[in-house]
């Protein structure tokens, strides 16, 4: 980011798919909070410490206002990708509506004749 901070995605729903017995253990200790190592306990008794400081607590409650930035960039990103695809099916639709009014009319010919 131009401030400086940085933004990092953890998809914790992946741990079901881990192998890696530590990496599992993060990434259920960052879904659940139930520290299930010597690392994620460690890494538990870090984050209350950090949670107790008055200064730290301050930069840890702006951990939501990040979350939403996130989900409104993606929001946009989904919106763009909505506007593309239903641009592709109105040019769709509109080239299939031709077809059959050129169609139409080749049938209204081999009628008349």
């Amino acid at each position: 980011m131009q401030d400086g901070v940085k933004k990092l995605i953890i998809n914790v729903d992946a741990v079901e798919n881990t192998k890696d017995k530590n990496l599992k253990s993060f990434l259920e200790y960052m879904k659940t909070g139930v520290s299930t190592s010597e690392f994620t306990r460690r890494l538990n008794n870090m984050v209350e410490t950090i949670k107790d400081k008055v200064t730290a607590r301050t930069e840890y409650n702006f951990v939501p206002g990040y979350i939403m930035d996130a989900k409104y960039e993606e929001r946009e990103r989904a919106n763009k990708k909505i506007a593309k695809i239903e641009a592709k099916a109105e040019k769709e639709i509109k080239e299939a509506k031709a077809e059959i009014e050129k169609l139409k009319a080749e049938l209204e010919k081999l009628k008349n004749n």
